[in-house]
């Protein structure tokens, strides 16, 4: 209906009454072309008070028995009433899209906002958002697929035929559903689970682990770590995060995998390819905090803070100094509801082994002193991280229940008496050790121990590397004592003290990890550029530090390590040792002794009813004889030569030039071939090596005003060039769909709002990625 007309005016004013929630549209004709702009309006009303359909949950509700439609619920208490737009409304928000509620007072804390769509395409995505109160617009929390405005930099190969974001419809994040969808056939469906008393953990990152970052990467790459003969993969977070570029520590959908890594049946293809092999799968999970984009935040905030009204957020730090994200109030029945939901989720529909939860120390709302890092005692913290694992094996009895605890060993003692497993920070220890430098307590190795403890059974994760420690190849390279023509910061000796090191950590019984590349000395730091270089800055002191603003940085994946020699001597001796882990019991026994504490000579003794072992290694920098009382008389065999040794009386005098160890076993075992070449499923060392990206370069530099981004490629190939931030945002994006061979510019325009400071540039093409690190002034 035609309201109002103009013929010259810029500007025209009218009135209209609009008396329901619906759509329109303004149009504007000139004579030979029209122009619209669509809106909504919405009208607030009361919505029908109905209960939900019996077997609807929180959350995307698909009907067995209809494919053509779909139940939304969503919990959302004080809120007057609840519009759904999306993909099948155009993305207009239309009365008859009014979601109804089961209680009359909205003011209930168990209200649900509830609608069924039908009529829908079956096994057609679409997108969808809630509007509350006409003003909040948040995609479904339970969501297991989103769409944002950082999906270009999702390259096809990773996510193939990703649906579009719907940018000129809509803003923020968007939640999906899809009727008819087929379900993944798993192959693996009688996984047992190996022994938690003995996991050996290789934790990676995706993203830093293979080129691609993909799912699909790591199960190319599986026979590398199945020959390693680890017991367990622990990924990083993988639900979605903030960004693309991210450890994961930044969580704002749980039950939806990240994009960046592959589509969901991708993740379940890794973790059934695992299975295969009998490889467990562990996941890290965030629940302490969350992300601000968090729809459950988002429904109750002011400025990203949590309102009084929010049932499952706290605005008061219970540890003040350990701020991350938004906490979570883990004393309402609402989270914990939400925490059991999500664990829950990840057993049945990915087959996940276990958990690795982040920070556990953070689950309380006591208040502890500011600057005690939470380090008293807590009840209240310690009964509802037994509650959350009592429910997590309610529901699956062997499930691995893992704490990044960080608290004090009276709160750690009894959690892990509970079954709980706790990670045990052991990296300084082994990093003096590794390093040489051994004077007062600086290596004592012993707390690797569950029984000097306290503890009642092997519930202690050790470990002498983790994604969130410096790495010790790289503090052997920078800091590595010296003696004479001895020098642990050349690489030769570097990575015979990473053999060393690696003994010590993999012999103590209990449950051990690895960080991803640990096994072949990787040297670069935990502060590290994509290039690999360490940035040096002012302390603000009159000093200089490490520039840690690059921590959570891409980090060089360095997969030509595998041909290096001595780099080749430490992954088999890795091999080697989780082997005998894996297979012999005597690596499982309780009976052990450990002199591992002060001084650089160290010794462990192994006892069990099948086989003896005795090791002993020297710390030092200058040749030692280390003392060690072997359990029994008789024949002997050095584990890394084959030979035979002789013991005619228990106490042993042994000789040990520095770096040097000897272990030694009352059964014979095979020698392993320390020299052997390493194998990989994917070529890694061609994938380096044939790079489609030669260096690119940038100019002017640093970058002021415009910048021209030059680079090569050595064949036809789809090519994506992206800008990030230090936040890992995408700041600019270009995509070309088939580039030729040869060179190419492209001309970045710095925007006025993109600040000074350091930017990444990254190039992909079909089979690489290359990222140069500029500044700009």
């Amino acid at each position: 209906t035609e309201v109002a007309t103009a013929t010259t005016a810029k500007e025209i004013i009218f009135n209209r009454i609009v008396s329901e929630t619906n759509s329109y549209s303004i149009e504007v004709n000139n004579g030979t072309e029209t122009k619209y702009i669509s809106f909504s309006v919405v009208i607030g009303s009361t919505p029908i008070v109905e209960d939900l359909p019996t077997g609807m949950r929180d959350g995307i509700n698909y009907h067995d028995d209809d494919d053509t439609k779909v139940t939304l619920v969503l919990h959302a208490p004080n809120k007057s009433y609840v519009y759904v737009k999306g993909d099948f409304s155009n993305w207009m928000i239309e009365g008859n899209n009014v979601m109804k509620r089961t209680k009359t007072d909205p003011s209930d804390e168990n209200i649900r906002y509830w609608i069924t769509l039908e009529g829908l395409e079956s096994g057609e995505e679409y997108g969808f958002q809630y509007v509350v109160d006409g003003s909040i617009i948040i995609p479904d929390p339970y969501t297991e697929k989103t769409l944002d405005k950082h999906d270009g930099g999702i390259p096809n190969e990773v996510y193939p035929n990703l649906k579009p974001y719907p940018k000129d419809k809509t803003e923020g994040i968007v939640s999906l559903f899809q009727t008819g969808q087929n379900d993944y056939a798993w192959k693996i469906n009688d996984f047992v689970k190996p022994k938690k008393e003995n996991l050996i953990i290789y934790e990676l990152l995706v993203r830093d682990f293979v080129h691609k970052h993909s799912y699909q990467s790591i199960i190319d790459t599986m026979d590398y770590l199945e020959s390693m003969n680890i017991t367990a993969i622990e990924l990083m977070p993988i639900n979605e995060f903030d960004n693309n570029e991210s450890w994961g520590y930044n969580p704002t959908f749980y039950f939806a995998p990240d994009k960046y890594y592959g589509s969901k049946d991708k993740l379940k293809s890794l973790i059934d390819e695992a299975h295969k092999r009998g490889i467990a799968v562990i996941i890290d999970l965030v629940l302490n905090h969350s992300e601000g984009l968090s729809p459950f935040l988002q429904l109750y905030m002011n400025n990203y803070v949590p309102t009084n009204k929010n049932i499952w957020y706290t605005d008061k730090r219970s540890i003040p100094e350990a701020t991350w994200g938004i906490d979570f109030d883990h004393e309402s029945i609402h989270t914990q509801a939400l925490v059991d939901s999500i664990n829950s989720f990840w057993m049945s529909e990915y087959k996940v082994d276990g958990f690795r939860f982040d920070f556990t120390k953070g689950f309380t709302n006591t208040q502890h002193p500011s600057g005690s890092w939470g380090g008293a005692y807590d009840a209240q913290r310690i009964a509802l991280l037994k509650r959350m694992s009592n429910e997590i094996w309610s529901r699956n009895e062997n499930a691995y229940v893992i704490f990044e605890h960080l608290g004090s060993n009276q709160e750690e003692t009894e959690l892990a008496n509970h079954g709980i497993m706790l990670w045990g920070n052991m990296v300084h220890n082994y990093s003096e050790a590794a390093m040489g430098w051994n004077e007062g307590d600086k290596s004592d190795l012993s707390w690797a121990s569950y029984k000097k403890r306290g503890w009642n059974n092997p519930n202690l994760i050790s470990y002498s590397s983790s994604h969130d420690e410096e790495r010790i190849a790289y503090k052997n390279s920078k800091w590595g004592n010296k003696n004479g023509d001895y020098d642990i910061t050349e690489l030769s000796t570097n990575m015979e003290r990473m053999q060393l090191q690696a003994l010590f950590t993999w012999t103590i019984p209990g449950p051990k990890m690895v960080w991803q590349f640990d096994e072949l000395g990787y040297t670069y730091g935990i502060n590290s550029d994509p290039d690999g270089v360490v940035h040096i800055i002012n302390d603000g002191s009159g000093g200089e530090k490490e520039d840690d603003s690059y921590r959570v940085a891409n980090k060089p994946i360095k997969w030509d390590f595998t041909k290096d020699p001595d780099r080749i001597r430490v992954y088999n001796l890795h091999k080697a040792i989780m082997k005998l882990k894996k297979t012999e019991p005597a690596f499982s026994t309780t009976s052990f002794t450990l002199d591992v504490d002060n001084g650089a000579k160290k010794s462990i003794v192994l006892e069990s009813a099948d086989m003896n072992v005795v090791l002993v290694g020297n710390f030092d920098v200058a040749s030692q004889s280390v003392n060690i009382t072997f359990p029994n008389s008789g024949t002997w065999y050095d584990f890394f030569t084959g030979r035979e040794y002789e013991v005619s009386t228990t106490n042993q005098s042994i000789s040990l030039g520095a770096g040097k160890y000897k272990l030694y076993t009352t059964k014979k075992l095979d020698t392993p071939d320390l020299d052997k070449s390493i194998s990989l499923s994917i070529d890694e060392i061609a994938y380096n090596k044939n790079t489609s990206i030669n260096p690119l370069s940038v100019y002017p530099v640093p970058v002021k005003g415009n910048a021209i981004i030059k680079y090569s490629i050595s064949e036809r190939s789809p090519v994506t060039i992206e800008v990030f931030n230090l936040q890992g945002q995408v700041v600019e994006q270009y995509k070309f769909n088939n580039q030729a061979k040869g060179t190419h510019t492209v001309n970045w325009e710095v925007d006025s709002y993109q600040e000074k400071g350091i930017y990444f540039i990254r190039i992909s093409t079909a089979i690489e990625s290359f990222t140069r690190k500029i500044t700009v002034e």
